[in-house]
């Protein structure tokens, strides 16, 4: 799509090579490290978005949170020629393509704005993914638990009358294929207790695609696989899943 196309573009200018596994996720991840690498303070805005998120279970930086950010930035910037010269930091978002023009809901006298959403769904999780990744304190993938309270809570498992947070399942789905890759079939095994059978369904057949995908690969990859699928069915065959 023209929106990756020009995500590529700007994450690689200038760079005689770019990762030969290169997919999606890889693709807006690499987008938002080099944005926030240019951009000082835009990855602790992006850890911002990512916790108005969480809390209210939606890709969308609310209207009355974006104007809370546009009056502290603004008393931040001092004099009105400090302003003018600086974009605020929604500003910067949607500039970075991140984030869209506000959406508006209603019809008529009714309609007005409601906020900002993400210029594509992937990015949004890649922004969720990043926050989670702040859980680990350095360490490249969850523990079999916190993965599993992770999907829990992407399910929204526990909280009467709540939906599967769709862009919180895919970006723990990008752990689900860390775990695979790094041979981890107990943390994946433990998924199978989801009870939300559509979230269940999605993360484990991630994983399956993921292990198939190491099946054909290298020798290394190999090994992996086959640790992975060791420990996932001695995990499936211990608790009697």
């Amino acid at each position: 799509s023209p929106l990756h196309l020009h995500l590529f573009h700007e994450t690689w200018a200038g760079q005689a090579r770019v990762p030969v596994d290169l997919d999606e996720t890889g693709l807006f991840e690499a987008f938002l490290t080099r944005l926030a690498k240019e951009h000082p303070g835009l990855e602790e805005r992006l850890q911002l978005l990512a916790e108005v998120m969480l809390e209210r279970r939606e890709a969308l930086l609310p209207i009355e949170v974006a104007e809370k950010w546009e009056e502290e930035a603004g008393r931040q910037a001092g004099t009105m020629a400090a302003r003018l010269a600086k974009l605020t930091p929604v500003e910067e978002l949607v500039a970075a393509s991140i984030l869209m023009r506000p959406v508006e809901e209603g019809q008529g006298s009714q309609r007005k704005l409601i906020g900002y959403r993400f210029s594509h769904q992937s990015l949004a999780s890649a922004v969720l993914a990043r926050r989670l990744r702040t859980r680990l304190k350095g360490r490249e993938v969850p523990s079999a638990e916190e993965l599993l309270a992770w999907a829990r809570e992407a399910s929204g498992e526990g909280r009467e009358g709540q939906k599967p947070f769709a862009e919180l399942v895919d970006a723990v789905a990008t752990f689900v294929v860390a775990c695979t890759g790094a041979g981890d079939g107990e943390a994946i095994a433990m998924l199978l207790d989801l009870e939300c059978e559509r979230v269940r369904n999605e993360v484990v057949g991630a994983a399956l695609i993921a292990y198939g995908s190491l099946r054909n690969a290298d020798e290394t990859d190999q090994s992996r696989s086959a640790s992975f699928w060791k420990t996932f069915c001695r995990a499936v065959e211990d608790d009697g899943r």
